[in-house]
């Protein structure tokens, strides 16, 4: 009998230690070091994602996702200063540029990148087309003309201004 109680104790205690690890690491936050800067972002809200190259970028997906998404948001952070080609779409601010396309019909991509300095940072979601269009999103529009692009991110406005906060109340 004390055998088994032993036994039973034993197993008690390594499973209160993995669910105490378990509690541990979900509440730890995933850190970005870009020389003396370090970028946190929170572990329950960010999954990491491997990079092919993890000295200039740390790739994360968010764990949530909203009803009007059409996959979860994508976050790259690129450990380098942004190069002027790096400055594509919509200029909406002095360090902020806004990407919009169909690369999936019926959905529309964002893009917002901003300038941080030593590093920059990239945000890529794609909502469900559930809303008026000034433009036909049934077909892909991998290079739209600046005026497509302009309704795309109007359309999406909200959603543009939201990520640009995030990123700049956050990293």
């Amino acid at each position: 009998m004390k055998t088994i109680s032993s036994l039973a104790l034993v197993a008690l205690v390594v499973c209160v230690v993995s669910v105490m690890v378990a509690c541990v690491r979900a509440k730890s936050d995933h850190i970005v070091k870009i020389g003396a800067k370090v970028l946190r972002l929170s572990a329950t809200e960010w999954v990491f994602r491997e990079s092919e190259q993890p000295a200039v970028t740390a790739n994360f997906e968010s764990t949530r996702r909203s009803k009007s998404t059409q996959f979860s948001q994508e976050l790259t952070i690129f450990k380098v200063p942004m190069s002027a080609d790096r400055r594509d779409g919509l200029h909406v601010s002095t360090s902020e540029y806004v990407e919009a396309f169909v690369v999936h019909e019926n959905a529309v991509t964002i893009q917002v990148r901003v300038d941080r300095g030593s590093y920059w940072v990239l945000t890529r979601e794609t909502f469900k087309a559930d809303r008026p269009m000034l433009i036909d999103v049934s077909r892909i529009i991998r290079l739209p003309t600046p005026e497509q692009e302009r309704a795309l991110v109007d359309a999406y406005r909200a959603e543009v201004d939201a990520a640009r906060a995030w990123i700049n109340n956050n990293l």
